[in-house]
């Protein structure tokens, strides 16, 4: 609630609440035209153009690894392999799966054990 003051006639309050009712109108609509620029130039930079299009990725049903010819089995790149992330911590990382966040549980796994560090982008 604002505070608009006090009148001595009606038709003064009414001239006055009129008064700022368009100010804040103004303001509102100053806002919004903002945010949709905002918005609009947040759109444009996140399009994808001709120069930046996504290459074409060697398939994983290929089954072969590159790195060293050998052939891989598609059981193999389900399971994964244990990656070392730092001195004492390892990951299971799936070339299908990825990196798991949960356990055979359903509970969130380490550094993911709290809720609030949990972001999920789409």
């Amino acid at each position: 609630m604002i505070w608009l003051g006090t009148f001595v006639t009606a038709e003064d309050a009414s001239k006055n609440y009129e008064s700022k009712k368009l100010e804040f109108e103004e303001l509102v609509m100053a806002k919004r035209a903002k945010n949709d620029q905002i918005s609009e130039k947040f759109y444009q930079e996140s399009c994808v153009t001709d120069e930046f299009k996504e290459k074409p990725s060697m398939s994983v049903d290929e089954n072969m690894n590159t790195s060293n010819g050998v052939e891989v089995s598609e059981e193999e790149l389900m399971m994964g392999t244990w990656v070392k992330i730092s001195e004492n911590q390892e990951v299971k990382y799936s070339h299908k799966l990825g990196v798991p966040i949960v356990d055979n549980y359903g509970f969130l796994l380490d550094e993911f054990s709290v809720l609030d560090d949990l972001s999920i982008c789409m």
